[in-house]
């Protein structure tokens, strides 16, 4: 196994592990998670318009790229849906002014980033 395909393989667990945590988190408190958000960007310049439809959309796409990424279903996608995932949660810590999760964010952003220029080594995904 070379260290590219070995460093591919802990970004796809580690990523997926962590999204799939989250999103299984999120999952089982859904219904109230929607109100959290939105109180969470009530003092913002953000409407609630633009984020009730996230707070729904969230959770369930944390899962999806979870499984995703540790099953290995379409690797390289899932790392870019990934990382515009991270773009829009970083943006709205930014909104919060939560400078901690907005660079810890970036380091996951970033770890999505050099695992898309990885994902041509990857041999273990299950689906191409």
């Amino acid at each position: 196994m070379t260290n590219e395909t070995f460093a591919s393989l802990l970004i796809r667990f580690g990523m997926g592990g962590i999204f799939l945590i989250y999103g299984i988190n999120k999952m089982m408190a859904y219904p109230g998670i929607v109100d959290r958000l939105t109180g969470g960007f009530a003092d913002t310049w953000l409407p609630s318009f633009a984020v009730v439809p996230l707070g729904y959309i969230i959770p369930i796409a944390e899962l999806v790229l979870g499984i995703t990424l540790v099953l290995g279903i379409k690797y390289r996608e899932s790392l870019v849906a990934t990382g515009l995932l991270m773009i829009v949660l970083t943006v709205g810590m930014a909104i919060q002014g939560n400078s901690e999760t907005v660079a810890r964010n970036l380091v996951y952003l970033l770890v999505c980033a050099y695992g898309v220029t990885l994902a041509q080594h990857d041999r273990f995904s299950l689906v191409k």
